[in-house]
């Protein structure tokens, strides 16, 4: 794959924001019913399975290769691995074929640039997907995400007290865990725990439904970067001397820019491992 300059097509984003793209496989639906089991708060939501990054250069072009009979989609991140912008859609690619786009979100009638056959990612062979930690294994909240909450935040909200009532433990509760439900639920009127209102007044922002026709403007609002907690976290004064690691805020961030899940499984055999901390297999179904 050749994406010409990710810059196209993502409003006005100083060239060099992007450092790399997050490539992400999503699991095709292999129960019958939706949201049963359900993936995490957002409905109908897909499981999926973060494959790594790539590089992005200095005038925007990236070259690399992509695995084929797998729908993909990318995500453009900023040097701290917040997505900038996400696709909102997959793509797919048969063995052996090669495609390219203008650049992330670009107009769909647009041709790219005439400098994108002099583009510096032309200039050096096709990356290879470096999978991180998380690479190529379906994703899972408890792997990812609980262990930044167990060293930074179950001291005060949790064990032996829950500050303020907010409780960040990884204990399990209606179906996923504590924690979860914490940062991306609300409660009702009567105290029943629900998936919350005003995206963007939560603590972890996300669209709600997979079927909506939804805006996704650059800047990541609906992401990371619009986030409630990351801004607690990670800007101003902080959060009461909590200071996160450069690898826990890109835990932190990966997490929410995939959407706020919480299983990369359908099976409920499969989630009860995840639950458990345990890792998980790729479907053979892809």
């Amino acid at each position: 794959m050749l994406v010409s300059d990710v810059c196209q097509g993502l409003g006005p984003v100083a060239r060099g924001t992007i450092k790399q793209l997050r490539i992400v496989q999503i699991f095709p639906k292999t129960t019958p019913i939706a949201n049963s089991p359900a993936i995490g708060l957002a409905g109908e939501e897909n499981a999926r399975a973060i494959l790594g990054t790539v590089p992005v250069e200095a005038d925007g072009s990236a070259r690399f290769r992509v695995p084929a009979l797998k729908p993909i989609f990318f995500q453009a991140l900023d040097g701290q691995g917040y997505a900038y912008q996400t696709m909102r859609s997959t793509t797919y690619l048969q063995p052996g074929e090669t495609t390219s786009c203008v650049g992330c979100h670009e107009q769909r009638m647009s041709a790219p640039p005439a400098a994108a056959s002099f583009a510096l990612a032309l200039r050096r062979a096709a990356s290879e997907i470096e999978p991180g930690q998380w690479g190529g294994r379906p994703f899972s909240f408890v792997e990812v995400v609980q262990p930044v909450l167990d060293r930074h935040c179950i001291a005060c909200h949790g064990r032996q007290k829950t500050e303020g009532g907010v409780d960040l433990t990884g204990v399990p509760q209606q179906g996923f865990t504590r924690s979860y439900w914490t940062l991306c639920g609300v409660k009702s009127a009567d105290g029943r725990l629900v998936r919350g209102g005003d995206p963007a007044k939560l603590w972890v922002p996300r669209f709600w439904m997979r079927n909506q026709i939804q805006a996704t403007p650059p800047d990541g609002g609906y992401g990371a970067r619009g986030s409630r907690l990351m801004k607690l976290l990670c800007q101003g004064p902080g959060h009461y001397g909590v200071k996160l690691a450069d690898g826990d805020v890109r835990r932190l961030a990966a997490w929410i820019d995939l959407n706020a899940v919480f299983y990369g499984a359908y099976a409920s055999a499969e989630q009860a491992k995840e639950v458990q901390g345990k890792r998980i297999a790729i479907p053979k179904i892809q």
